[in-house]
């Protein structure tokens, strides 16, 4: 069966820590994704938050911020998939009404960076 292969590497670390010049040259296409700003982010959060069954509400993003901002992390687009991910399994697992609060993502955050930090 025919079939067409297209290989792609992803990684965080600097290409160039990893390979030398020649393997760069070889590869090709690279390509670098921007971390999102806050409107991307909050765009990616709604959308996933929506997905998922929850509603939206600004305030789930403002308290969202608060905690990057209080943690002092950089905003990454995978992490709304990921804490509302978490926040759907804490519903599930909890038995509790898919309701996005406070301390619905405070657990989430707790769960995924392994602390949340004090609002």
């Amino acid at each position: 069966m025919p079939f067409e292969q297209l290989l792609v590497f992803a990684t965080n670390l600097d290409p160039e820590d990893l390979v030398d010049d020649a393997f760069l040259r070889r590869m090709g296409y690279r390509l670098y994704i921007n971390p999102p700003d806050r409107d991307m982010y909050g765009k990616i959060f709604q959308q996933y938050v929506e997905a998922n069954g929850f509603s939206f509400e600004s305030s789930q993003l403002d308290y969202l911020f608060k905690l990057y901002e209080i943690d002092k992390r950089p905003l990454r687009a995978c992490e709304p998939r990921d804490l509302i991910q978490r926040c759907s399994d804490l519903c599930k697992y909890e038995d509790r009404p898919r309701i996005l609060v406070d301390d619905l993502l405070n657990l989430a955050w707790r769960n995924y960076f392994g602390a949340a930090p004090t609002v």
